[in-house]
Protein backbone atom coordinates (compact mmCIF):
# COMPACT_ATOMS: atom_id res chain seq x y z
CA UNK A 1 0.00 0.00 0.00
CA UNK A 2 2.94 2.57 0.83
CA UNK A 3 3.63 2.30 -2.72
CA UNK A 4 0.63 2.23 -4.33
CA UNK A 5 0.04 5.09 -2.00
CA UNK A 6 3.00 7.29 -3.26
CA UNK A 7 2.09 6.33 -6.71
CA UNK A 8 -1.18 7.77 -7.12
CA UNK A 9 -0.31 11.10 -4.50
CA UNK A 10 2.69 11.60 -7.17
CA UNK A 11 0.54 11.22 -10.93
CA UNK A 12 -3.12 12.76 -9.55
CA UNK A 13 -0.91 15.98 -7.96
CA UNK A 14 1.07 15.98 -11.17
CA UNK A 15 -2.18 15.98 -13.65
CA UNK A 16 -3.77 18.50 -11.47
CA UNK A 17 -0.89 20.91 -11.34
CA UNK A 18 0.00 20.51 -14.67
CA UNK A 19 -2.63 19.76 -16.34
CA UNK A 20 -5.78 20.45 -15.22
CA UNK A 21 -4.89 24.25 -13.03
CA UNK A 22 -2.76 25.56 -16.52
CA UNK A 23 -6.38 26.08 -18.20
CA UNK A 24 -8.42 26.57 -15.37
CA UNK A 25 -6.05 29.38 -14.61
CA UNK A 26 -6.07 30.82 -17.92
CA UNK A 27 -10.13 30.55 -18.57
CA UNK A 28 -11.20 31.69 -15.28
CA UNK A 29 -8.50 34.22 -14.33
CA UNK A 30 -7.81 35.50 -10.65
CA UNK A 31 -11.45 33.80 -8.97
CA UNK A 32 -10.11 30.59 -9.98
CA UNK A 33 -7.83 30.46 -6.62
CA UNK A 34 -10.69 31.18 -4.26
CA UNK A 35 -12.55 28.56 -5.83
CA UNK A 36 -9.95 26.51 -5.30
CA UNK A 37 -8.69 27.26 -2.02
CA UNK A 38 -12.35 26.94 -1.39
CA UNK A 39 -12.78 23.24 -2.67
CA UNK A 40 -9.56 22.36 -0.55
CA UNK A 41 -10.28 24.07 2.81
CA UNK A 42 -14.06 23.85 3.33
CA UNK A 43 -13.92 20.12 3.52
CA UNK A 44 -10.19 20.68 6.24
CA UNK A 45 -12.20 22.81 8.38
CA UNK A 46 -15.49 20.91 8.90
CA UNK A 47 -13.11 17.47 9.62
CA UNK A 48 -10.94 19.74 11.97
CA UNK A 49 -13.49 22.15 13.56
CA UNK A 50 -16.34 19.30 13.82
CA UNK A 51 -14.77 16.15 14.54
CA UNK A 52 -18.08 14.29 15.34
CA UNK A 53 -18.90 14.94 11.69
CA UNK A 54 -15.75 14.62 10.26
CA UNK A 55 -16.77 11.46 8.49
CA UNK A 56 -20.27 12.93 6.85
CA UNK A 57 -18.02 16.28 5.89
CA UNK A 58 -15.19 14.03 4.04
CA UNK A 59 -17.97 11.69 2.51
CA UNK A 60 -19.49 14.63 1.09
CA UNK A 61 -16.06 16.11 -0.64
CA UNK A 62 -15.79 12.28 -1.98
CA UNK A 63 -19.25 12.55 -3.69
CA UNK A 64 -18.91 15.83 -4.99
CA UNK A 65 -15.42 14.84 -6.61
CA UNK A 66 -16.66 11.90 -7.76
CA UNK A 67 -19.90 14.19 -9.41
CA UNK A 68 -17.01 16.46 -10.99
CA UNK A 69 -15.03 14.12 -12.45
CA UNK A 70 -17.90 12.43 -14.20
CA UNK A 71 -18.38 15.67 -15.47
CA UNK A 72 -14.74 16.34 -16.59
CA UNK A 73 -14.70 13.14 -17.57
CA UNK A 74 -17.32 14.33 -20.49
CA UNK A 75 -15.11 16.63 -22.02
CA UNK A 76 -12.45 14.03 -21.80
CA UNK A 77 -14.83 12.27 -24.27
CA UNK A 78 -15.16 15.46 -25.83
CA UNK A 79 -11.04 15.47 -26.47
CA UNK A 80 -11.58 12.10 -27.75
CA UNK A 81 -14.49 12.73 -30.35
CA UNK A 82 -11.54 15.84 -31.70
CA UNK A 83 -8.84 12.93 -31.97
CA UNK A 84 -9.65 12.01 -35.43
CA UNK A 85 -9.07 15.40 -36.77
CA UNK A 86 -5.83 16.27 -34.94
CA UNK A 87 -2.59 16.13 -36.91
CA UNK A 88 -1.36 13.86 -33.87
CA UNK A 89 -4.65 11.59 -33.09
CA UNK A 90 -2.95 8.97 -31.82
CA UNK A 91 -0.83 10.57 -29.56
CA UNK A 92 -4.15 12.96 -28.29
CA UNK A 93 -5.92 9.61 -27.81
CA UNK A 94 -3.22 8.00 -26.10
CA UNK A 95 -2.76 11.30 -23.55
CA UNK A 96 -6.44 10.72 -22.86
CA UNK A 97 -6.50 7.67 -21.83
CA UNK A 98 -3.70 7.65 -19.71
CA UNK A 99 -4.60 10.29 -18.02
CA UNK A 100 -7.71 8.60 -16.98
CA UNK A 101 -6.54 5.69 -15.95
CA UNK A 102 -4.60 6.97 -12.68
CA UNK A 103 -7.83 8.40 -12.01
CA UNK A 104 -10.13 5.94 -12.07
CA UNK A 105 -7.81 3.93 -9.71
CA UNK A 106 -7.98 6.89 -7.51
CA UNK A 107 -11.73 6.52 -7.43
CA UNK A 108 -11.74 3.13 -6.77
CA UNK A 109 -9.58 3.88 -3.67
CA UNK A 110 -11.12 6.81 -2.54
CA UNK A 111 -15.01 5.53 -2.58
CA UNK A 112 -14.58 1.81 -1.61
CA UNK A 113 -13.46 2.88 2.09
CA UNK A 114 -16.34 4.74 3.23
CA UNK A 115 -19.14 3.17 0.64
CA UNK A 116 -18.07 -0.14 -0.99
CA UNK A 117 -17.13 -1.76 -3.79
CA UNK A 118 -20.40 -1.81 -5.28
CA UNK A 119 -21.03 1.83 -5.37
CA UNK A 120 -17.26 2.70 -6.28
CA UNK A 121 -18.31 0.60 -9.12
CA UNK A 122 -21.04 2.49 -10.17
CA UNK A 123 -19.62 5.61 -10.11
CA UNK A 124 -16.76 3.92 -12.09
CA UNK A 125 -19.43 2.71 -14.49
CA UNK A 126 -21.05 6.51 -14.72
CA UNK A 127 -17.76 8.42 -15.09
CA UNK A 128 -17.08 5.92 -18.14
CA UNK A 129 -21.23 6.97 -18.95
CA UNK A 130 -20.50 10.21 -19.01
CA UNK A 131 -17.08 10.25 -21.03
CA UNK A 132 -19.01 8.12 -23.68
CA UNK A 133 -21.75 11.13 -23.64
CA UNK A 134 -19.15 13.50 -24.09
CA UNK A 135 -18.08 11.37 -27.26
CA UNK A 136 -20.97 11.77 -28.32
CA UNK A 137 -22.10 15.29 -28.17
CA UNK A 138 -18.94 17.07 -28.35
CA UNK A 139 -19.82 19.86 -30.42
CA UNK A 140 -22.75 21.21 -29.27
CA UNK A 141 -21.47 20.21 -25.47
CA UNK A 142 -18.25 21.99 -25.22
CA UNK A 143 -19.80 25.37 -26.71
CA UNK A 144 -22.57 25.17 -24.28
CA UNK A 145 -19.46 24.41 -21.37
CA UNK A 146 -16.84 26.85 -22.61
CA UNK A 147 -16.26 30.05 -20.09
CA UNK A 148 -15.06 30.95 -16.95
CA UNK A 149 -18.07 29.54 -15.09
CA UNK A 150 -16.84 25.98 -16.47
CA UNK A 151 -13.33 26.91 -14.91
CA UNK A 152 -14.77 28.11 -12.23
CA UNK A 153 -16.55 25.13 -11.54
CA UNK A 154 -13.48 22.88 -11.98
CA UNK A 155 -10.91 24.95 -10.00
CA UNK A 156 -13.74 23.99 -6.84
CA UNK A 157 -13.96 19.98 -7.76
CA UNK A 158 -10.06 20.32 -8.24
CA UNK A 159 -9.72 21.64 -4.56
CA UNK A 160 -12.02 18.36 -3.25
CA UNK A 161 -9.56 16.06 -5.37
CA UNK A 162 -6.40 17.76 -3.70
CA UNK A 163 -8.31 17.31 -0.25
CA UNK A 164 -9.10 13.98 -0.80
CA UNK A 165 -6.03 12.55 -2.27
CA UNK A 166 -3.97 14.73 0.50
CA UNK A 167 -6.43 13.12 3.28
CA UNK A 168 -5.71 9.62 1.93
CA UNK A 169 -8.85 7.56 3.26
CA UNK A 170 -7.61 4.49 0.97
CA UNK A 171 -5.32 3.78 3.53
CA UNK A 172 -7.38 3.71 6.40
CA UNK A 173 -8.08 -0.23 6.15
CA UNK A 174 -4.44 -0.59 6.11
CA UNK A 175 -3.29 1.48 8.97
CA UNK A 176 -4.04 0.16 12.07
CA UNK A 177 -0.57 -1.77 11.95
CA UNK A 178 1.60 0.65 10.38
CA UNK A 179 3.32 4.04 11.61
CA UNK A 180 2.00 7.64 11.06
CA UNK A 181 3.42 8.64 7.41
CA UNK A 182 3.69 12.25 8.70
CA UNK A 183 6.17 10.69 11.89
CA UNK A 184 8.62 8.25 10.64
CA UNK A 185 10.26 7.69 13.75
CA UNK A 186 7.60 5.67 15.57
CA UNK A 187 8.75 2.09 14.33
CA UNK A 188 12.42 1.91 13.51
CA UNK A 189 11.65 -1.50 12.11
CA UNK A 190 9.30 -0.94 9.58
CA UNK A 191 10.72 2.42 8.76
CA UNK A 192 13.11 1.90 6.11
CA UNK A 193 11.23 -1.00 4.35
CA UNK A 194 8.41 1.49 4.34
CA UNK A 195 9.97 4.81 3.15
CA UNK A 196 11.61 2.86 0.29
CA UNK A 197 8.30 1.32 -0.77
CA UNK A 198 6.94 4.60 -0.67
CA UNK A 199 10.13 6.14 -2.71
CA UNK A 200 9.74 3.35 -5.34
CA UNK A 201 6.64 3.89 -5.56
CA UNK A 202 7.14 8.20 -5.86
CA UNK A 203 9.44 7.27 -8.98
CA UNK A 204 7.30 5.16 -10.80
CA UNK A 205 4.87 8.07 -10.25
CA UNK A 206 7.34 10.55 -11.45
CA UNK A 207 8.16 8.97 -14.72
CA UNK A 208 4.69 7.80 -15.43
CA UNK A 209 3.68 11.21 -14.91
CA UNK A 210 6.36 12.40 -17.54
CA UNK A 211 4.75 9.82 -20.07
CA UNK A 212 1.33 11.34 -19.62
CA UNK A 213 2.33 15.10 -19.61
CA UNK A 214 5.52 14.89 -22.02
CA UNK A 215 3.27 14.92 -25.14
CA UNK A 216 1.38 18.35 -23.51
CA UNK A 217 4.46 20.03 -22.76
CA UNK A 218 6.16 19.28 -26.28
CA UNK A 219 3.28 20.66 -27.91
CA UNK A 220 2.74 17.43 -29.79
CA UNK A 221 -0.76 17.62 -27.51
CA UNK A 222 -3.42 20.65 -27.21
CA UNK A 223 -5.28 20.95 -24.38
CA UNK A 224 -8.60 20.00 -24.59
CA UNK A 225 -10.16 21.51 -21.70
CA UNK A 226 -10.50 24.78 -23.24
CA UNK A 227 -11.44 26.10 -26.64
CA UNK A 228 -11.66 23.95 -29.29
CA UNK A 229 -13.27 25.45 -33.02
CA UNK A 230 -11.90 28.97 -34.51
CA UNK A 231 -15.05 31.23 -32.79
CA UNK A 232 -14.79 29.66 -29.44
CA UNK A 233 -10.49 30.25 -30.07
CA UNK A 234 -11.54 33.63 -31.01
CA UNK A 235 -13.14 34.25 -28.09
CA UNK A 236 -10.31 33.16 -25.60
CA UNK A 237 -7.68 34.90 -27.32
CA UNK A 238 -9.62 38.51 -26.82
CA UNK A 239 -10.06 38.25 -22.91
CA UNK A 240 -6.91 36.66 -22.53
CA UNK A 241 -4.42 39.51 -20.83
CA UNK A 242 -0.84 39.93 -21.96
CA UNK A 243 0.29 37.81 -19.08
CA UNK A 244 -0.83 34.53 -19.83
CA UNK A 245 -0.14 34.79 -23.30
CA UNK A 246 1.53 31.24 -23.85
CA UNK A 247 2.18 28.29 -25.53
CA UNK A 248 1.67 24.43 -24.74
CA UNK A 249 5.60 24.60 -24.01
CA UNK A 250 5.69 28.12 -22.34
CA UNK A 251 5.49 26.70 -19.01
CA UNK A 252 7.97 24.14 -19.35
CA UNK A 253 10.41 26.85 -20.70
CA UNK A 254 10.00 29.01 -18.05
CA UNK A 255 10.61 25.97 -15.61
CA UNK A 256 13.47 25.35 -17.16
CA UNK A 257 14.83 28.70 -17.42
CA UNK A 258 14.61 28.95 -13.78
CA UNK A 259 15.72 25.61 -12.66
CA UNK A 260 19.13 26.82 -14.44
CA UNK A 261 19.22 29.96 -13.41
CA UNK A 262 19.09 28.74 -9.68
CA UNK A 263 20.61 25.15 -10.04
CA UNK A 264 23.95 26.33 -9.23
CA UNK A 265 23.27 28.50 -6.53
CA UNK A 266 21.80 25.49 -4.99
CA UNK A 267 25.04 23.51 -5.17
CA UNK A 268 26.95 26.31 -3.86
CA UNK A 269 24.67 26.73 -0.90
CA UNK A 270 24.81 22.98 0.00
CA UNK A 271 28.79 23.49 -0.16
CA UNK A 272 28.59 26.48 1.74
CA UNK A 273 26.38 24.85 4.44
CA UNK A 274 28.39 21.27 4.77
CA UNK A 275 31.51 23.65 5.45
CA UNK A 276 30.17 25.55 8.06
CA UNK A 277 28.77 22.77 9.75
CA UNK A 278 32.16 21.24 9.35
CA UNK A 279 34.24 24.17 10.65
CA UNK A 280 31.54 24.68 13.53
CA UNK A 281 29.88 21.15 13.65
CA UNK A 282 28.21 22.27 17.45
CA UNK A 283 25.42 24.64 16.47
CA UNK A 284 27.13 28.29 16.79
CA UNK A 285 23.33 29.52 17.35
CA UNK A 286 23.40 28.66 20.87
CA UNK A 287 25.16 31.35 23.37
CA UNK A 288 26.74 31.06 26.43
CA UNK A 289 25.00 31.37 29.69
CA UNK A 290 25.86 35.14 30.33
CA UNK A 291 24.53 36.68 27.14
CA UNK A 292 20.82 36.43 29.07
CA UNK A 293 22.47 39.57 31.33
CA UNK A 294 23.61 41.38 28.54
CA UNK A 295 22.37 44.63 26.62
CA UNK A 296 18.99 43.75 24.70
CA UNK A 297 20.68 45.80 21.78
CA UNK A 298 23.54 43.78 21.67
CA UNK A 299 21.23 40.79 21.99
CA UNK A 300 19.25 41.58 19.44
CA UNK A 301 21.94 41.92 16.98
CA UNK A 302 23.67 38.77 18.06
CA UNK A 303 19.86 36.85 17.40
CA UNK A 304 19.74 37.96 13.99
CA UNK A 305 23.54 37.91 12.79
CA UNK A 306 23.07 33.92 14.30
CA UNK A 307 19.59 33.41 12.83
CA UNK A 308 20.04 34.87 9.11
CA UNK A 309 22.62 32.57 7.44
CA UNK A 310 20.83 29.55 8.75
CA UNK A 311 18.79 28.11 6.02
CA UNK A 312 15.57 26.89 8.20
CA UNK A 313 12.29 27.29 8.66
CA UNK A 314 9.70 27.92 11.03
CA UNK A 315 8.99 24.70 12.47
CA UNK A 316 12.92 24.33 12.64
CA UNK A 317 13.57 27.74 13.91
CA UNK A 318 10.57 27.34 17.11
CA UNK A 319 12.47 24.15 18.22
CA UNK A 320 15.62 25.96 18.54
CA UNK A 321 13.55 29.09 19.77
CA UNK A 322 12.94 26.44 22.58
CA UNK A 323 16.66 25.78 22.77
CA UNK A 324 17.52 28.79 23.03
CA UNK A 325 15.76 29.90 26.48
CA UNK A 326 16.78 26.62 27.77
CA UNK A 327 20.39 27.51 27.46
CA UNK A 328 20.16 30.66 29.29
CA UNK A 329 19.83 33.18 26.24
CA UNK A 330 18.12 36.15 26.83
CA UNK A 331 14.53 36.75 25.34
CA UNK A 332 15.14 39.01 23.02
CA UNK A 333 18.45 36.98 21.26
CA UNK A 334 15.95 34.33 21.30
CA UNK A 335 13.36 36.09 19.44
CA UNK A 336 15.32 37.66 17.67
CA UNK A 337 16.84 34.53 16.05
CA UNK A 338 13.05 32.79 15.75
CA UNK A 339 12.40 36.10 13.75
CA UNK A 340 15.87 36.18 11.50
CA UNK A 341 16.20 32.69 10.78
CA UNK A 342 13.10 32.21 8.40
CA UNK A 343 13.53 35.16 6.79
CA UNK A 344 17.18 34.24 4.92
CA UNK A 345 19.04 31.46 5.21
CA UNK A 346 22.21 31.25 3.12
CA UNK A 347 20.38 29.55 0.26
CA UNK A 348 17.46 32.02 0.14
CA UNK A 349 20.41 35.07 -0.13
CA UNK A 350 22.11 33.16 -3.17
CA UNK A 351 18.80 32.34 -4.74
CA UNK A 352 18.06 35.93 -4.75
CA UNK A 353 21.63 36.66 -5.94
CA UNK A 354 21.53 34.69 -8.82
CA UNK A 355 17.73 35.70 -9.89
CA UNK A 356 17.17 39.30 -8.85
CA UNK A 357 21.18 40.07 -8.85
CA UNK A 358 23.33 41.69 -6.36
CA UNK A 359 21.66 44.75 -5.66
CA UNK A 360 18.38 42.86 -4.67
CA UNK A 361 20.41 40.46 -2.51
CA UNK A 362 22.01 43.02 -0.32
CA UNK A 363 19.18 44.93 0.34
CA UNK A 364 16.87 42.10 0.82
CA UNK A 365 19.48 40.98 2.99
CA UNK A 366 19.94 44.64 5.63
CA UNK A 367 16.17 44.75 5.30
CA UNK A 368 15.20 41.82 6.84
CA UNK A 369 18.22 42.37 9.70
CA UNK A 370 16.65 45.63 10.14
CA UNK A 371 13.65 43.75 11.19
CA UNK A 372 14.53 41.11 12.70
CA UNK A 373 16.49 43.31 15.62
CA UNK A 374 13.92 46.29 15.40
CA UNK A 375 10.95 43.67 16.12
CA UNK A 376 13.10 42.07 18.33
CA UNK A 377 13.77 44.47 20.55
CA UNK A 378 9.83 45.71 20.54
CA UNK A 379 8.58 42.01 21.41
CA UNK A 380 11.37 41.77 23.82
CA UNK A 381 11.22 44.14 26.20
CA UNK A 382 7.23 43.83 26.30
CA UNK A 383 7.43 40.02 26.74
CA UNK A 384 10.44 40.10 29.54
CA UNK A 385 9.85 37.43 31.83
CA UNK A 386 12.71 36.40 34.39
CA UNK A 387 14.57 33.02 33.48
CA UNK A 388 13.94 30.83 36.01
CA UNK A 389 14.43 27.85 34.63
CA UNK A 390 17.69 29.04 32.76
CA UNK A 391 20.02 27.59 34.84
CA UNK A 392 18.60 23.89 35.01
CA UNK A 393 17.68 24.23 31.49
CA UNK A 394 21.56 24.92 30.45
CA UNK A 395 22.50 22.41 32.33
CA UNK A 396 20.53 19.91 30.62
CA UNK A 397 20.70 21.11 27.49
CA UNK A 398 25.03 21.20 27.79
CA UNK A 399 25.31 17.87 28.63
CA UNK A 400 22.90 17.01 25.64
CA UNK A 401 24.94 19.12 23.56
CA UNK A 402 28.11 17.45 24.45
CA UNK A 403 26.89 14.29 24.49
CA UNK A 404 26.32 14.60 20.91
CA UNK A 405 29.16 16.57 19.75
CA UNK A 406 30.73 14.61 17.06
CA UNK A 407 34.30 12.68 17.26
CA UNK A 408 37.10 15.12 17.05
CA UNK A 409 38.63 13.32 14.01
CA UNK A 410 38.16 14.99 11.00
CA UNK A 411 37.03 12.14 8.86
CA UNK A 412 33.80 12.14 11.55
CA UNK A 413 33.23 15.86 10.97
CA UNK A 414 33.39 15.46 7.53
CA UNK A 415 30.96 13.14 7.20
CA UNK A 416 28.77 14.88 9.16
CA UNK A 417 29.17 17.78 7.43
CA UNK A 418 28.23 15.93 3.98
CA UNK A 419 25.17 14.38 5.87
CA UNK A 420 24.08 17.58 6.89
CA UNK A 421 25.05 19.81 3.68
CA UNK A 422 23.81 17.09 1.19
CA UNK A 423 21.37 14.83 3.04
CA UNK A 424 19.13 16.54 6.07
CA UNK A 425 19.35 19.99 4.60
CA UNK A 426 18.42 19.15 0.99
CA UNK A 427 15.45 16.72 2.48
CA UNK A 428 13.98 20.18 4.50
CA UNK A 429 14.65 22.92 0.90
CA UNK A 430 13.69 20.51 -1.81
CA UNK A 431 10.18 20.62 -1.02
CA UNK A 432 10.20 24.06 -1.02
CA UNK A 433 12.48 24.70 -4.20
CA UNK A 434 10.05 22.66 -6.71
CA UNK A 435 7.49 24.29 -5.19
CA UNK A 436 8.37 27.61 -5.85
CA UNK A 437 9.63 27.04 -9.23
CA UNK A 438 6.57 25.12 -10.50
CA UNK A 439 4.31 27.95 -9.36
CA UNK A 440 6.72 30.61 -10.60
CA UNK A 441 6.11 28.75 -13.95
CA UNK A 442 2.51 28.29 -13.59
CA UNK A 443 1.61 31.47 -11.92
CA UNK A 444 1.70 33.91 -15.01
CA UNK A 445 -1.33 32.07 -16.68
CA UNK A 446 -3.56 33.09 -13.75
CA UNK A 447 -5.32 36.36 -15.81
CA UNK A 448 -5.93 39.48 -13.78
CA UNK A 449 -2.95 39.21 -11.80
CA UNK A 450 -0.84 41.96 -12.67
CA UNK A 451 -4.41 43.90 -12.13
CA UNK A 452 -4.63 42.62 -8.42
CA UNK A 453 -5.40 45.18 -5.96
CA UNK A 454 -2.64 45.63 -3.05
CA UNK A 455 -5.11 45.17 -0.17
CA UNK A 456 -6.10 41.93 -1.88
CA UNK A 457 -2.70 40.48 -2.61
CA UNK A 458 -2.02 41.20 1.28
CA UNK A 459 -4.75 39.05 1.94
CA UNK A 460 -4.50 36.36 -0.62
CA UNK A 461 -0.62 36.68 1.21
CA UNK A 462 -2.36 35.83 4.97
CA UNK A 463 -4.84 33.40 3.61
CA UNK A 464 -1.73 31.22 2.10
CA UNK A 465 0.82 32.06 4.91
CA UNK A 466 -0.94 31.72 7.96
CA UNK A 467 -1.72 28.04 7.57
CA UNK A 468 1.32 26.85 5.74
CA UNK A 469 5.38 28.19 7.17
CA UNK A 470 6.60 29.41 3.53
CA UNK A 471 10.22 29.21 2.86
CA UNK A 472 12.13 31.75 2.25
CA UNK A 473 13.64 30.12 -0.42
CA UNK A 474 11.02 28.45 -2.35
CA UNK A 475 9.86 31.65 -2.06
CA UNK A 476 12.36 33.51 -4.24
CA UNK A 477 11.78 32.60 -7.32
CA UNK A 478 7.91 33.29 -7.27
CA UNK A 479 8.75 36.59 -5.95
CA UNK A 480 11.33 36.95 -9.25
CA UNK A 481 8.38 35.92 -11.64
CA UNK A 482 6.07 38.42 -9.79
CA UNK A 483 8.62 41.53 -10.05
CA UNK A 484 9.22 40.45 -13.32
CA UNK A 485 5.11 40.82 -13.95
CA UNK A 486 4.82 44.16 -11.87
CA UNK A 487 5.06 43.81 -8.86
CA UNK A 488 5.16 46.45 -6.66
CA UNK A 489 9.18 46.59 -4.53
CA UNK A 490 6.29 47.78 -1.65
CA UNK A 491 3.88 44.64 -1.86
CA UNK A 492 7.68 42.56 -2.27
CA UNK A 493 8.59 43.43 0.78
CA UNK A 494 5.74 43.10 2.27
CA UNK A 495 5.53 38.90 1.21
CA UNK A 496 9.80 38.92 2.11
CA UNK A 497 9.26 40.03 5.44
CA UNK A 498 5.55 38.84 6.69
CA UNK A 499 5.18 35.38 4.17
CA UNK A 500 7.89 33.28 6.79
CA UNK A 501 7.34 34.19 9.68
CA UNK A 502 3.29 34.68 10.32
CA UNK A 503 1.80 31.75 10.44
CA UNK A 504 -0.31 29.25 12.76
CA UNK A 505 2.58 27.32 14.12
CA UNK A 506 4.63 30.31 15.07
CA UNK A 507 1.55 31.70 16.70
CA UNK A 508 1.34 28.23 18.61
CA UNK A 509 4.75 28.10 20.11
CA UNK A 510 4.32 32.39 21.08
CA UNK A 511 0.85 31.37 22.89
CA UNK A 512 2.56 28.26 24.53
CA UNK A 513 5.52 30.02 25.90
CA UNK A 514 3.48 33.56 26.58
CA UNK A 515 -0.73 33.31 26.00
CA UNK A 516 -2.93 33.38 23.24
CA UNK A 517 -3.28 37.80 23.73
CA UNK A 518 0.44 38.34 23.48
CA UNK A 519 0.96 35.87 20.12
CA UNK A 520 -1.58 37.75 18.50
CA UNK A 521 -0.54 41.08 19.20
CA UNK A 522 3.06 39.93 18.06
CA UNK A 523 1.44 38.70 14.89
CA UNK A 524 -0.50 42.11 14.52
CA UNK A 525 2.88 43.59 15.52
CA UNK A 526 5.07 42.31 12.67
CA UNK A 527 2.66 43.10 10.25
CA UNK A 528 2.08 46.69 11.23
CA UNK A 529 6.00 47.43 11.32
CA UNK A 530 6.31 45.62 7.87
CA UNK A 531 3.59 47.96 6.20
CA UNK A 532 5.37 51.06 8.17
CA UNK A 533 8.71 49.96 6.53
CA UNK A 534 7.19 50.44 3.19
CA UNK A 535 6.51 54.01 4.05
CA UNK A 536 9.63 54.47 5.50
CA UNK A 537 12.07 52.80 3.21
CA UNK A 538 14.83 55.46 2.04
CA UNK A 539 16.14 53.04 -1.03
CA UNK A 540 14.64 50.77 -3.46
CA UNK A 541 16.58 48.12 -5.13
CA UNK A 542 16.28 48.85 -9.21
CA UNK A 543 13.23 47.46 -11.28
CA UNK A 544 15.87 46.01 -13.89
CA UNK A 545 16.29 42.14 -13.37
CA UNK A 546 19.42 39.99 -14.63
CA UNK A 547 16.75 37.22 -15.33
CA UNK A 548 14.25 39.27 -16.94
CA UNK A 549 16.33 40.64 -19.14
CA UNK A 550 18.52 37.20 -20.36
CA UNK A 551 15.78 34.56 -19.13
CA UNK A 552 17.11 32.10 -21.63
CA UNK A 553 20.87 32.19 -21.14
CA UNK A 554 22.44 29.23 -20.52
CA UNK A 555 26.06 27.49 -20.21
CA UNK A 556 27.31 23.80 -19.66
CA UNK A 557 27.43 24.26 -16.21
CA UNK A 558 24.41 25.07 -15.89
CA UNK A 559 22.91 21.61 -17.26
CA UNK A 560 25.34 20.33 -15.19
CA UNK A 561 24.32 21.75 -12.03
CA UNK A 562 20.58 20.92 -12.57
CA UNK A 563 21.84 17.47 -13.44
CA UNK A 564 23.15 17.19 -10.10
CA UNK A 565 20.32 18.75 -8.38
CA UNK A 566 17.57 16.43 -10.55
CA UNK A 567 19.97 13.59 -8.72
CA UNK A 568 20.06 14.65 -5.37
CA UNK A 569 16.12 15.47 -5.26
CA UNK A 570 15.79 12.12 -6.53
CA UNK A 571 17.56 10.83 -3.89
CA UNK A 572 15.78 12.53 -1.29
CA UNK A 573 12.54 11.45 -2.82
CA UNK A 574 13.46 7.72 -2.88
CA UNK A 575 15.04 8.33 0.60
CA UNK A 576 11.97 9.81 2.22
CA UNK A 577 9.01 8.78 -0.07
CA UNK A 578 6.39 11.71 -1.67
CA UNK A 579 4.00 11.83 1.20
CA UNK A 580 6.93 12.38 3.80
CA UNK A 581 8.63 14.94 0.83
CA UNK A 582 5.37 16.96 0.57
CA UNK A 583 4.90 17.16 4.74
CA UNK A 584 7.57 19.61 4.58
CA UNK A 585 5.40 21.88 3.01
CA UNK A 586 2.73 21.49 5.75
CA UNK A 587 2.78 23.22 9.11
CA UNK A 588 4.07 20.63 11.83
CA UNK A 589 1.63 21.18 14.61
CA UNK A 590 -1.55 21.71 12.11
CA UNK A 591 -1.18 18.48 9.97
CA UNK A 592 -2.46 15.55 12.18
CA UNK A 593 -3.96 12.36 11.53
CA UNK A 594 -7.74 11.68 11.66
CA UNK A 595 -8.63 9.46 14.52
CA UNK A 596 -9.74 6.74 11.61
CA UNK A 597 -6.58 6.79 10.64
Amino acid sequence: MGALDAFIFVVIGGVVLFHMLPDIFQVGGIWSLAFLAFGLAVPTLLEHTFHAIARHAHAGALLFAALGLGFHGMTDGAALAEASSSEHQSLLAAGVILHRLPVGLTIWWLLRPHFGATLALIVLAGISIATVAGHQLAEPLLHDLHGPGLAWFEALVVGTILHVVFHRPYHEDHNHDAHDHHNHSNSPTNEPSTDWLQGVGSLVGVVTLLAIMMPYWLGTIEHQHGHHNEHEHHHVETVIQPLAEHSNTEVLHRLLDLSLAVAPWLLLAYLLAAAINFVLPRPFAVPHKQEANEHPIKQSIQGAIAGLPLPICVPNASRLYNLLLQSGAGQTYALAFLIASPLMGIDALLLTWGLLGSEWALWRLAVTFVFSIMMALAIGYWLRQPQHSATSGHNHQQSQTDSEQPSGHWRSRLQQAVRHGYAHLIDHTAPWVITGLIVAALLPSVTGLNELPVLMTLLVLALLSLPLHICATGMTPLLAVLLMAGLAPEVALIILLLGPVTNLTQMKLLSRLHGKNRARVVTLGMAVFALAMTLLMPYWPSSTLPFDSNPHADHWWQYASLAAIIVLYTLSLLRRGARAFVAELLPTNGVQPHKHH
